[in-house]
């Protein structure tokens, strides 16, 4: 069992002991007796622990009190063992002729009180043990008083005052041993005092009423207000008078612990912080060098602010500069991530002992340093104002040469806007912006930051303000327009403008290809803010300018340049078929130029993506430019490279175009070959698009006929007449299902002529079929021998006097009929 636990168990066998002294109704002078047993275990308690304390070499050096505290705080076992054996050996002796085994049942009730206690304090959560120690006492005066109702003369009315008498005089006693705990003090120990105190009060309530009545109200009301008000506060003040009390007698392990946990529970308590200032201003490290407990308990924090305030003393004496050096070193060497305020702070010791060479070494390193931790932040504009204004030869051995290394001066600009987002109005950190800022050079911003970032300790509106005071100078401008570049990367919103600005200026003093530079960089910025981010006067602004620029370049024969320009002007609202029938010439005109077939198709698929876009606004898809325009891409399109890309392009490609393109020149057609190629290319385009589509097919069997390909154009046809869908996506689709038997009908009419009827017949449900289709199966029942069906096909057609196939229907009828006699 734990030490902890051992003293919970303790107190509770403390209030057990009180209970059975009053159980024995004892007389004030057994009282007395009691109470001298009770204080003569403690004195002779504490004089154990005096005579301990000051042979290990401890003296009250003129602070008795303090010496006593010390002693309560750290003999914890000693006063407990004291007060309880005491009170135990005045029980016993005062009670030992009256005392029978119950007395032990009592004593042990207490035990168990007191682990009750324990677990108690074992719960986590502050609000839900402030409530459960509330429930707790209010349960124990509950208790107490429906004892007191249901039994009224039990205990005996000489019992039952002693009973609140014992209880409300060992209350100092529970206190002192909760004061002496080693355990932090809870609302635990509260809890067990204020239902000593009820329980205390509803005993003698005899001797007056209005006792009786508060009984219950009064010790909630303390524990209520205590815990909430006052237990904070006190638990902190605890903890730093004991460490108060260690600190007077030397006891610097203790008194560290103490006045630390005083601070992690109130960081801005004062007397803690007064005394643990004071306690490491009174503490010899040399001596605690061995002690790395000890050490480990130091506040180094508090060493730095000592070396802070002796290093800025008007004229530190040298006893002080060797004190502030030797709290450096233990820090250094106990905290090596306070190295960098080590470094800074022992700089200004070398300074005040005139030691330059030593100074220059140790801010040149804390300088130099990539290192970008807390601790060396806090201290860098501190450096940077030494190295740079406060000391000419720091400036002359640190800060010029350090300001020329790639990315220093930026970091010294990030250390002084820190400074001034703490405190805008610091009158030095301005001074030494200035001094900063105005040499700064583009080349220094992108050595700490590439292009594509930007800065966030920088006031990029400053470098705007920079900027835009020189660029009217003729001597200057150039400049000015740097410290707007500068500013522009930071700047985002207004980066647009700010180099629509830039360009003017190159425009002003004749530099065109400045201008068209930072017209392409507004461009970049406007694309990286996004138009939306921005004001619509804003962004109008910018695509008049994107505009501009896209014009110019094409002009020019720029296709790159246009093409990004007109890309992003066409997120204009104001742009439309215009805008996307230039993108489209544009990408044709490159993929002209293309040398590698990849880039050339990626700058096909492109322009006919803007084409369809094109088309896509109302009135445009009469445009015969743009209708021409998609002949020539789609034309330009392979079926391979349609496949690899239809997850991409399955939303806009036009297949229906493929189809009914390929119709009009299938029956418009009048030998032309080219024609029949295009034909052909684009059935190919709408079969790799929709591979089931049975239209597509139709198309390109029909034109595998036209070629004389007979076999293939066959084959193609029985694939679609054998593999007839379930449903059918479309009528047309229907239709074209049909049509593929129609065609075979024709192929198969004088070779196959029993599988042209079975064509034809299928045919006939197509609202196409009509006497030309009777007339074709009357021809493929001829050649079967079946005369009869044959001329009920001929005489079908002749119905239709006026049809064209009437007068071969006629001599057909009249074939079959001689065939039939013969």
């Amino acid at each position: 069992m734990r030490w902890q636990q051992i003293e919970f168990l303790l107190k509770g066998v403390y209030l057990g002991l009180l209970l059975l002294v009053a159980l024995h109704g004892p007389s004030w002078d057994d009282l007395a007796r009691v109470g001298a047993f009770t204080g003569g275990g403690l004195v002779l308690a504490l004089a154990a622990a005096a005579y301990q304390k000051m042979r290990e070499g401890y003296r009250p050096r003129g602070r008795p009190f303090g010496f006593l505290l010390f002693l309560i705080l750290e003999n914890p076992g000693l006063i407990y063992i004291g007060l309880i054996s005491g009170l135990a050996l005045g029980t016993y002796s005062t009670f030992k002729d009256q005392t029978g085994p119950w007395a032990l049942w009592v004593v042990a009730g207490g035990a168990v009180l007191g682990l009750v206690f324990w677990f108690l304090r074992l719960v986590r959560d502050r609000q839900l043990r402030m409530w459960l120690g509330l429930v707790l006492a209010g349960a124990i005066i509950g208790a107490a008083l429906l004892l007191d109702l249901q039994y009224p003369g039990l205990p005996s009315k000489q019992q039952h005052t002693m009973i609140g008498v014992l209880l409300l005089l060992g209350i100092p006693g529970f206190y002192l041993l909760t004061f002496a705990s080693l355990v932090e003090e809870s609302e635990v120990e509260i809890a067990a005092m204020c239902a000593a105190l009820g329980v205390g009060l509803l005993a003698i309530g005899e001797l007056s009423p209005t006792f009786s009545s508060l009984a219950v109200a009064i010790p909630l009301t303390i524990y209520f207000l205590y815990t909430r008000r006052v237990l904070p506060g006190l638990r902190v003040f605890k903890h730093t008078l004991r460490g108060l009390s260690y600190s007077k007698v030397g006891q610097y392990r203790p008194a560290l612990a103490s006045f630390n946990r005083a601070l992690q529970l109130d960081p801005n308590y004062p007397l803690a912080q007064e005394q643990l200032w004071k306690l490491h201003r009174e503490m010899d490290f040399d001596q605690l060098k061995n002690d790395p407990e000890t050490l480990a308990l130091v506040n180094y924090e508090l060493c730095l602010e000592r070396v802070a305030w002796l290093l800025l003393l008007d004229k530190p004496s040298p006893e002080q500069i060797t004190e502030a050096q030797r709290l450096l070193d233990l820090v250094s060497s106990q905290k090596p991530l306070l190295e960098p305020r080590c470094a800074y702070w022992r700089s200004v010791a070398f300074l005040h002992q005139r030691l330059h060479e030593e100074a220059a070494h140790d801010l040149e390193a804390l300088l130099r340093s990539d290192d970008d931790s807390p601790q060396r932040r806090s201290v860098l504009f501190q450096a940077w104002q030494l190295a740079i204004v406060l000391h000419p030869e720091m400036n002359r051995r640190v800060g010029t040469q350090l300001l020329a290394y790639p990315g220093k001066r930026m970091d010294a600009i990030a250390a002084v806007e820190r400074q001034l987002a703490v405190k805008a109005d610091d009158q030095p950190a301005w001074d030494l912006k200035r001094l900063l800022y105005a040499p700064l050079m583009e080349n220094d911003y992108d050595a700490a930051f590439p292009q594509g970032q930007s800065a966030l300790d920088f006031d990029h509106a400053y470098a705007q303000q920079l900027g835009l005071a020189l660029i009217d100078d003729r001597e200057r401008w150039q400049r000015g327009c740097e410290f707007l570049r500068i500013a522009a990367r930071g700047l985002p919103a207004q980066a647009p403008n700010i180099y629509i600005l830039i360009a003017r200026t190159h425009e002003k003093f004749n530099d065109l290809d400045g201008l068209w530079l930072n017209y392409r960089r507004a461009m970049d910025a406007g694309r990286k803010a996004g138009p939306a981010n921005l004001s619509a006067e804003d962004r109008q602004a910018l695509f008049a300018i994107v505009k501009h620029l896209g014009d110019h370049a094409r002009a020019d024969g720029d296709l790159d340049t246009a093409l990004d320009a007109y890309k992003f002007y066409s997120q204009n609202e104001r742009s439309g078929v215009e805008t996307y029938r230039t993108l489209a010439d544009l990408f044709e005109r490159k993929a002209e130029r293309s040398l590698a077939e990849k880039d050339k198709q990626n700058n096909i698929w492109l322009g006919l993506n803007c084409v369809e876009h094109a088309l896509s606004y109302p009135g445009a898809g009469s445009d015969p430019d743009l209708a021409a325009r998609k002949d020539r891409f789609y034309y330009s399109i392979t079926p391979e490279d349609l496949r690899s890309r239809l997850e991409q392009v399955h939303k806009w490609f036009d297949v229906d175009y493929c189809l009914q393109k390929t119709r009009y020149v299938l029956e418009r057609y009048n030998g032309d070959l080219g024609l029949l190629d295009w034909a052909s290319h684009l059935a190919e385009l709408a079969q790799a698009a929709k591979p089931s589509h049975i239209g597509a097919k139709v198309l390109r069997a029909r034109i595998q006929r036209i070629k004389g390909e007979v076999n293939e154009a066959a084959g193609l046809l029985e694939e679609i007449r054998q593999n007839k869908p379930e449903k059918f996506a479309s009528e047309d689709e229907e239709e074209s299902w049909l049509l593929a038997h129609r065609i075979l009908g024709d192929m198969y009419l004088d070779e196959k002529p029993d599988q042209a009827v079975m064509c034809f017949q299928v045919f006939r449900q197509s609202q196409r079929a009509g006497a030309d289709t009777m007339y074709k199966l009357g021809r493929a029942y001829e050649n079967l021998g079946d005369y009869a069906r044959a001329a009920k096909c001929f005489e079908q057609v002749l119905a239709f006097e006026g049809h064209p196939l009437y007068f071969e229907a006629q001599d057909g009828l009249d074939r079959v009929k001689r065939g039939a006699v013969r």
